[in-house]
């Protein structure tokens, strides 16, 4: 009965109508964590409503909260396989947040009447009065009527009604975020490029921001300007070039266009004014105009070609030092790594420090130690070579992995690191993560991390990878954390009869609560696992390390029936 009036308070409160809606507004903001974490709490506190609704029923709390944990407890287990599909469809046996509603049933203080209609209408009215002067709030106030909104700084060039000189639309780019986003105190360096191919309109645009806590830079360069030693040197009709630097103190701005005879204008301003375009203008636009290239990734191989004339490979570590964008970094790199060939003694430089560098990136740096371990041209290199190049970059892989987890401060920040490494299925980086595993305090985390590795680690039959992997699971002292992880490599053992052998070890050595031994064997047993009389003795001696009759019996008529 109270399962049937706890739904029937969902039908009642229109809680169907009220979730379509929240799902709507995921889908549309589903960028935005506070929308997530909003359905989320509505989800929680639907659920407690309902519960509300039962007790005011007449059912006694001690009774519903009795009778509801039996129920999330039947789900899956054998004795109650008819009706745990039935409970599972509810959303009231869930198992998540099932703590909070057991206390939330159980806590005799809680006030469980619903809203009357005064009540209704003063809440309605106090929500209308704060959200409408909310609605209409904006984080920076506008500076002129005509300033565009910070979201033009993610905008292509927008074409005005005005003519050019040759009757053609003028192209208008008017970048205004660094104007408001220098009064918010960022605490970190942030770096931005958007490009646009001009496939539409056939009209390239590149746009570059970056904010830092005191300083704010932002760039355009519409159409195809030509730059040589990262200075500008041309424009096309239909080309130009904004760039604009804020600071707490100044806001200074370049506008770059051609004449009609081809040369260079630079309209410049300073905090608001016109100014003129002297040489401390063009000081402050030729190291401001490197700075974007660079971290832009625009013209990569010259300016390396460059740094090595002039002081070879250290020169160019010493850029990339220097160069905030990941991916520009490892443009950088490559471009390194594709020009003359270079010594042994500068791969393994180039190796150590692009582990070091692009560590926090596994998807920028496996194509630098891809190169590196190619070393030269193909077809120029010894044996002897080609496995100095490998080695170089195994190497090269744990330093960035040691790097990586020398910046984390928590055992979330390790099993995040390692994750990364391990995803990439590159089997010499899955077992560097599996091997850094151990080193994970939290069970919860390594669990996580294991069963993000597991296929990688599991479906090739590898026994390096395998038993790296067992051994991770040992470290672990949660049986519950234990349990899941073994139900998860456990469908592995159908390519692999030594995953499930691994499997049936660990249940008899390491874990001690029976009933998470019965919920593995009885996982291995309902996936037809225990195919050969060697996997049937393992199974044997697993299932008598228990020491409950009961939960024994269950394991033992699952294996008569399978």
């Amino acid at each position: 009965r109270f399962v049937l009036v706890h739904e029937m308070a969902h039908v009642k409160r229109f809680d169907a109508l009220t979730q379509l809606v929240a799902q709507i507004a995921i889908a549309v903001f589903w960028f935005d964590p506070l929308i997530w974490l909003a359905a989320h709490r509505m989800r929680v506190e639907r659920e407690h409503a309902c519960d509300d609704y039962v007790i005011r029923d007449g059912t006694k709390p001690s009774l519903y909260a009795g009778e509801l944990l039996e129920m999330v407890q039947s789900i899956g287990a054998p004795t109650r396989e008819s009706a745990a599909p039935a409970f599972a469809a509810l959303a009231m046996a869930r198992r998540s947040e099932f703590e909070g509603r057991m206390l939330a049933i159980l806590d005799s203080r809680q006030n469980r009447h619903t809203l009357g209609r005064r009540s209704a209408a003063a809440a309605a009215t106090l929500f209308f009065a704060l959200i409408i002067p909310l609605a209409a709030m904006r984080p920076f106030g506008a500076r002129s009527a005509s300033a565009a909104t910070v979201g033009n700084a993610e905008k292509k060039a927008t074409t005005h009604a005005s003519a050019g000189r040759d009757g053609r639309p003028n192209l208008d780019y008017s970048p205004t975020f660094c104007d408001s986003a220098i009064s918010v105190r960022s605490q970190q360096v942030t770096n931005l490029v958007h490009t646009d191919s001009g496939d539409e309109d056939g009209i390239p645009v590149l746009e570059y921001l970056s904010y830092a806590p005191s300083r704010c830079a932002q760039a355009a360069f519409v159409g195809k300007p030509v730059f040589q030693n990262d200075r500008l040197i041309s424009l096309d009709d239909e080309s130009y070039v904004t760039i604009t630097e804020v600071t707490r103190s100044s806001n200074r701005s370049v506008r770059i266009t051609r004449r009609p005879n081809g040369t260079l204008e630079f309209a410049s301003r300073r905090n608001g004014a016109a100014a003129p375009f002297d040489d401390s203008m063009r000081s402050w636009l030729s190291w401001l105009l490197s700075e974007v290239l660079t971290e832009s990734g625009v013209d990569v191989p010259q300016r390396v070609a460059r740094d090595m004339a002039r002081g070879g490979v250290g020169a160019v570590l010493t850029r990339i030092e220097g160069i905030k964008s990941l991916s520009s970094r490892r443009d950088h790199y490559e471009a390194l790594l594709d020009g003359k060939p270079l010594t042994s003694a500068e791969y393994d430089r180039v190796a150590r420090h692009a582990a070091l560098y692009l560590a926090s990136s596994p998807s920028d740096l496996n194509p630098v130690l891809e190169r590196i371990a190619a070393g030269p041209a193909k077809g120029t290199k010894s044996l002897g070579q080609a496995v100095a190049t490998l080695g170089r970059a195994q190497e090269a892989l744990a330093t960035a992995l040691d790097a990586a987890l020398d910046k984390s401060h928590s055992s979330s920040d390790t099993a995040a690191a390692l994750t990364q490494y391990g995803v990439t299925d590159d089997p010499e980086m899955l077992l560097l993560a599996l091997q850094g595993a151990a080193d994970i305090t939290s069970d919860t985390d390594k669990r996580t991390l294991l069963q993000t590795l597991a296929a990688g680690s599991l479906r090739r039959s590898n026994a390096t990878l395998r038993k790296a992997f067992f051994d991770a699971v040992a470290t672990m002292t949660s049986d519950e954390d234990i349990r899941v992880v073994l139900q998860t490599a456990l469908p592995y053992g159908h390519s692999d009869p030594l995953v499930t052998k691994n499997v049936l070890k660990l249940v008899g050595d390491l874990m001690t609560s029976d009933d998470d031994k019965r919920v593995v064997l009885t996982t291995a047993t309902a996936q037809r696992l225990i195919k050969t009389a060697e996997l049937r003795a393992d199974f044997m001696t697993a299932a008598r390390t228990m020491t409950s009759d009961s939960q024994f019996s269950i394991v033992m008529q699952s294996l008569l029936i399978k």
